[in-house]
């Protein structure tokens, strides 16, 4: 009986090990079909602690500065027409000169389009224009037809324009009135036609070109004062104004040109000069301003989380004006007084979640 009983104990305790494992398959299938909940489970169902500020109405401004290089209000590189022997310079650097008043002669070696040099032409020239006035003349005496008239005049007309071609390879003027302010190149050398023999420009009034970010260009207008300094001027403090604003940016850099006149009686500003520019830009006294942490980049661009009424968040697309290192000039649906989070937002993953608020 006893071998018996031993192996009614054994059996016994058999069954209970394989219930056991049986309950416990169970329980690890529970577990497995239940689905381990996450943090933003766990957020959501007790809130995202964040910190918050006001949105304030109000004026927002900031200098913004840029640089570009002077240039005359008007200025010409003289260019010859075709490779040339500078024969003689007629003018110097600081000279004030008129519109087409002759700079330099160039070595009597140009041609023109008939292949002739300026000698001949000129000789061709006046026998010509003396041809036409004997023949009008005798034109106006009867003694020649119509055709006799306008043939000589055509000839006479053709021998003026290779003349004048070839006199503009030699004397060489400048194209408008104002001071030379360079000259590269020396009596006798090889001047190319792809340089400039000398540079004129009207510098009673310079002129300063600056380039301009999307973001900061809408709020710069035509007379708007703009100061200016330069290194090689130090101490000194320029006043121009925007004469002009482009209205496309040019491609690739995305950036908008903007001009600048700047008076110059004393000639101190000279074409070349590097410069610095400060504009101030403002979002006008009506403008809705944030903290720059509450802007962040969504899907759609710039945006902020508002704390709805019922203490969610609440995805809010803005467009950026004036922007400092510590607020943002923001157009959106807010209002002065809405609480806008700067802190924790990027722990918010949807519309609707809750927020704790832990800095107000």
């Amino acid at each position: 009986m006893k071998g018996l009983g031993g192996w009614v104990r054994y059996l016994g305790t058999l069954a209970l090990a394989i219930a056991g494992l049986g309950v416990l398959g169970v329980l690890r299938a529970e577990q497995e079909q239940a689905p381990v909940p996450t943090q933003a489970d766990l957020q959501a169902r007790s809130g995202v602690p964040v910190e918050v500020d006001e949105v304030r109405r109000g004026g927002l401004s900031r200098t913004v500065r840029l640089y570009g290089t002077i240039e005359g209000e008007r200025q010409a590189e003289i260019v010859v027409p075709s490779p040339n022997v500078l024969q003689r310079v007629h003018v110097e650097v600081g000279d004030t000169v008129r519109a087409h008043q002759q700079l330099a002669t160039m070595r009597d070696v140009a041609l023109s389009p008939l292949g002739f040099r300026l000698g001949p032409l000129k000789a061709q020239h006046e026998a010509a224009q003396a041809d036409l006035a004997r023949i009008e003349t005798l034109h106006a005496q009867g003694g020649v037809t119509d055709q006799q008239v306008e043939h000589t005049r055509a000839m006479a007309n053709a021998a003026q324009a290779d003349y004048e071609a070839a006199l503009a390879t030699i004397h060489i003027e400048s194209p408008i009135a104002g001071v030379v302010t360079r000259i590269d190149f020396r009596e006798g050398e090889l001047v190319p036609n792809d340089r400039p023999l000398m540079q004129v420009a009207d510098i009673d009034q310079v002129a300063l070109e600056l380039m301009a970010e999307s973001t900061d260009v809408a709020r710069i207008h035509e007379g708007q004062e703009v100061e200016v300094t330069c290194g090689a001027l130090p101490g000194r403090v320029f006043r121009g104004e925007v004469v002009e604003r482009s209205m496309g940016a040019y491609p690739v850099i995305n950036q908008f040109r903007v001009r600048v006149a700047i008076g110059n009686p004393e000639h101190a500003m000279l074409p070349g000069y590097p410069v610095q520019a400060e504009v101030e830009i403002d979002s006008g006294d009506d403008a809705l301003v944030v903290p720059r942490g509450a802007v962040f980049d969504g899907e759609d661009g710039p945006a902020v989380w508002r704390v709805a009424d019922d203490g969610t968040a609440a995805l809010c697309p803005v467009e950026l004006s004036v922007s400092t290192d510590d607020e943002h000039a923001v157009v959106g649906a807010l209002a002065a007084g809405d609480r806008v989070v700067t802190l924790g937002g990027d722990r918010i993953p949807a519309d609707g979640t809750r927020l704790i608020v832990v800095v107000d």
